[in-house]
């Protein structure tokens, strides 16, 4: 969801050598505009930090999904 986050697993992807196929990306990356976006901890942000981490992880969730299965259609609640 961060920036030491997706390095460590670029780390630990990287050791494994050239038989992964998987990509490692930031969850930021579907956040539907044209930059990343990172998910700060809201434990450690005053305000609303926990309503707009939550609002990310639906934006992001949503945009991974369309992106990942393009031929499924969802409602929105």
């Amino acid at each position: 969801m961060d920036n030491s986050n997706h390095s460590d697993i670029r780390r630990q992807y990287n050791s494994k050598g050239g038989g992964v196929k998987a990509k490692v990306m930031l969850f930021g990356e579907f956040s539907g505009t044209d930059r990343k976006e990172v998910i700060q901890d809201p434990y450690y942000i005053d305000g609303d930090a926990f309503e707009k981490t939550y609002e990310q992880c639906q934006r992001f969730s949503k945009n991974f999904l369309a992106a990942t299965f393009p031929d499924v259609t969802t409602t929105t609640n």
